[in-house]
């Protein structure tokens, strides 16, 4: 959301995103389990979550870069690679791991670095 909101910020790195929760609870069980709330809500609040949904807000910050999660039950590859390709396809890598997982892989760790050291 911040990337949609200060052009001033140098980068943005989504992990795991979710570009709209919606979307996400209507392909995956898994996020309707874990947002129940969210599967039955008015009209009007369905809008305000297309409003604020970042898939479709235009991105502003300087730079993007996606961490994809290919096992991610919460928010399915397809909407992660839909929100990249509407935010003009940044650089992206991709971790065969899930929603959580990602925050344990060393890899993740090494790309950041690698993104860090590219920053100077």
């Amino acid at each position: 959301m911040a990337a949609t909101l200060w052009p001033d910020l140098d980068f943005v790195i989504p992990l795991a995103p979710v570009g709209h929760h919606l979307e996400a609870i209507s392909q995956s069980p898994a996020a309707a389990k874990f947002w129940p709330w969210m599967c039955d809500v008015p009209q009007a609040e369905k809008d305000l979550f297309d409003r604020w949904a970042p898939r479709y807000r235009d991105f502003v910050a300087k730079r993007a870069h996606f961490f994809i999660t290919l096992y991610d039950e919460l928010q399915p590859v397809a909407l992660q690679q839909e929100w990249r390709n509407a935010w003009n396809n940044p650089p992206q890598n991709e971790y065969r791991h899930g929603h959580i997982s990602i925050c344990f892989s060393r890899v993740l760790y090494r790309d950041l670095e690698k993104f860090a050291a590219e920053m100077r």
